[in-house]
């Protein structure tokens, strides 16, 4: 007995010095490092608890914030500005994106009413600023219709060469009529920004994705109104009736007097209205003619001039047009 108890030793004393603990020793170990790897799950479980019911708590804070400032009586919008509008009103305006005097500008969603505005057919560009703690900026770019398209039930096109709206009866009377123009010469204008709006007519068959330039009948009648405009009294876009354009013999004009024609052809339209206003001066000074019916710029180095037929005896001649 006593020769076992001390081989036992020997074997422990061994296992010792040979870095092994002994089996009672190591299996205290296990058990301590066991209860500490409970102890940390349970730590852990407990702080991800306790993370979670703080994060509920202050989204609870936040969310009762949020209501109290954006429903509450805090920052009324007291000074509204409406700048840029030339044919809309301010009124009309600040129905258009939603807005009233008196409102929270906290509560106010700036973005979707930039997008009500833009969905608007006169409204190019919109822009909305508050002005904490009672201001709000709204500035809006309208479209600038220079004529309208004689194309199914007509369309109004700007400065850029694009379609904007669709032609109503509310629309500037003395806009002039372009003829000739096909539907894939056409561009519409961006509204990828708007709010969709259902549109009436034919409108969306166009493809306003396709960035391309205008072809050349579209940029003639461009250049042409561009120059008439600023050319002032020679030709103003206000007197003239229609444009007409044809594919090989450019531009011709038909003004709201008499509907006297006035064929332009392709291109320097500056120097084809520098032509006409000699010829508005030489029928002043000679008062005795009567008025031309037809003019003919189709070569910019000579002019056709066709006269309406003489008055009858006894009736006043007519006033010389220009």
């Amino acid at each position: 007995m006593r020769r076992s108890r001390q081989t036992t030793a020997g074997r422990d004393l061994e296992r010792f010095f040979q870095g092994r603990p002994p089996r009672r020793n190591r299996s205290r170990r296990d058990e301590r490092r066991s209860r500490l790897r409970r102890r940390s799950r349970l730590a852990a479980a407990l702080g991800a608890v306790a993370a979670a019911g703080l994060a509920a708590a202050m989204g609870l804070v936040f969310v009762f914030l949020h209501d109290l400032l954006t429903r509450g009586d805090f920052f009324p919008a007291r000074r509204i500005e409406v700048a840029g509008a030339a044919r809309l009103t301010a009124p009309e305006i600040l129905e258009t994106a939603g807005v009233q005097s008196g409102m929270n500008l906290l509560g106010l969603n700036l973005s979707a009413a930039r997008r009500r505005l833009l969905a608007h057919p006169w409204i190019r560009e919109a822009e909305l600023r508050r002005e904490i703690p009672a201001g709000l900026h709204i500035r809006v770019r309208e479209h600038r219709a220079i004529a309208r398209v004689a194309l199914g039930g007509g369309f109004l096109l700007n400065e850029a060469g694009e379609i904007f709206k669709e032609a109503d009866p509310t629309d500037p009377p003395d806009l002039p009529e372009i003829e000739g123009l096909a539907a894939e010469e056409l561009r519409v204008a961006d509204r990828s920004e708007a709010q969709p709006a259902p549109l009436r007519g034919g409108l969306g068959l166009f493809s306003p994705e396709k960035r391309r330039p205008p072809g050349r009948p579209l940029a003639a009648v461009l250049a042409f109104l561009e120059q008439a405009a600023a050319a002032g009294e020679i030709l103003p876009p206000a007197a003239i009736r229609r444009i007409r354009v044809d594919r090989q013999l450019g531009l011709t004009v038909f003004l709201r007097e008499g509907e006297r024609r006035i064929d332009l052809g392709w291109d320097a339209y500056d120097r084809k209205l520098a032509r006409l206003a000699e010829v508005h001066n030489f029928f002043r000074a000679h008062p005795e003619m009567a008025p031309y019916q037809r003019l003919d710029f189709t070569d910019p180095q000579r002019i056709l001039v066709g006269l309406e037929a003489p008055p009858e005896a006894g009736r006043p001649q007519a006033h010389p047009g220009g």
